[in-house]
């Protein structure tokens, strides 16, 4: 049985090469009838047909200027050279803006929204995802959400959008919550680190404003899923997924009247066993530390007068904070300091 394989992109194109396809299946019974010249016809028939698709398909020719400033492009990008995107943007005047049907445009579009957000432009750097997406075909989505150059984007309006559309990401919100967990938890590890000693690639000062700003940036859209669903427990996104939620609001210091909402919202979920009881109590102490007031549990901490150790917050009832830590499930308040000080080792003044 005689097969034609062809590649093409376009949606013309596609529908011929399937109409030549079928073709083969209704033609190959009979051709195994024929005298050998007619198969020899057919044959010379189906080439042509291929040759004629194949030229189609290539036609999309570019002018050598476009692969220069591609060129241009990608050194620049590799460098991370501000002109990157600027060169880019040269290549794509070259042909009049027109998509091009084929691979290496699909990669040069990809390759542009890379570099206009290194240099901060996100409007320009969603018009070509939109377009590698909506016209070009892009499927790779794990390399678009994994791509540390678009990390940014997640917190955009646009983004869901654009992969829920194309059903990359489903409209629960646990792929979001892990997502901003783990940017939450990037530079918070490394102002350990560097608390530790154990780095000096980065100064404190710029991780403390990368965690203020990527907090800034998370409470947008946690706010968004609260008040779309109120507090995200068990039954909505997991044991896993409640956890993220909840580390991100006990991080939005910022707006302590938010985590006042979201800690009533979460007791009742938590007396049903649809939240963490002890992540409560981390968020209660959290919401009364935040407003000025004594706390629960005592799960927020200081460095004591000396620096020797670490030494929870002022807490109501000193003399029972244990028996109320126990009730939540929480360690001892000694056992608990004894951690803060082996995690937090380098914060400390040798006794």
């Amino acid at each position: 049985m005689l097969r034609i394989s062809i590649c093409v992109e376009n949606r013309h194109l596609r529908q011929l090469s399937n109409f030549i396809r079928r073709s083969t299946d209704n033609i190959s019974q009979t051709i195994e009838h024929k005298s050998k010249n007619t198969m020899t016809q057919w044959t010379v028939l189906f080439l042509f047909l291929t040759i004629l698709v194949s030229t189609i398909a290539n036609g999309q020719t570019v002018p050598p200027e476009y692969n220069d400033f591609i060129k241009k492009g990608e050194k620049y990008l590799n460098e991370k050279n501000e002109n990157a995107p600027h060169a880019y943007s040269a290549a794509f005047k070259t042909i009049g803006w027109k998509i091009i049907l084929t691979e290496n445009h699909k990669n040069d579009c990809y390759n542009a929204a890379q570099a206009w957000m290194m240099v901060l432009k996100p409007d320009s750097a969603f018009f070509y995802l939109d377009r590698i997406i909506n016209k070009l075909s892009f499927t790779d989505f794990d390399r678009l959400i994994n791509d540390p150059a678009f990390i940014p984007l997640r917190y955009d309006d646009r983004w869901m959008p654009l992969l829920t559309a194309h059903g990359q990401i489903d409209s629960n919100p646990c792929r979001l919550l892990d997502s901003l967990k783990k940017e939450d938890q990037k530079w918070r590890h490394l102002r350990t680190k560097i608390g530790n000693h154990q780095t000096d690639t980065i100064s404190v000062e710029k991780v403390v404003r990368q965690i203020i700003l990527t907090d800034s940036l998370i409470f947008i859209q946690i706010k968004k899923m609260f008040d779309k669903h109120g507090f995200l427990g068990y039954d909505k996104v997991g044991k896993e997924g409640s956890n993220n939620f909840w580390l991100l609001v006990q991080h939005a210091d910022k707006h302590p009247s938010f985590q006042d909402s979201v800690l009533t919202k979460m007791k009742i979920e938590a007396d049903k066993g649809n939240a963490s009881l002890s992540n409560y109590a981390y968020l209660i102490d959290r919401v009364r530390v935040n407003t000025k007031q004594l706390q629960v549990y005592g799960t927020q901490m200081q460095l004591n007068s000396t620096k020797t150790s670490y030494e929870p917050l002022p807490t109501v009832e000193p003399d029972k904070l244990n028996d109320r830590r126990k009730q939540v499930g929480l360690k001892t308040i000694e056992e608990y300091i004894q951690t803060m000080n082996k995690y937090h080792y380098g914060e400390l003044q040798k006794k």
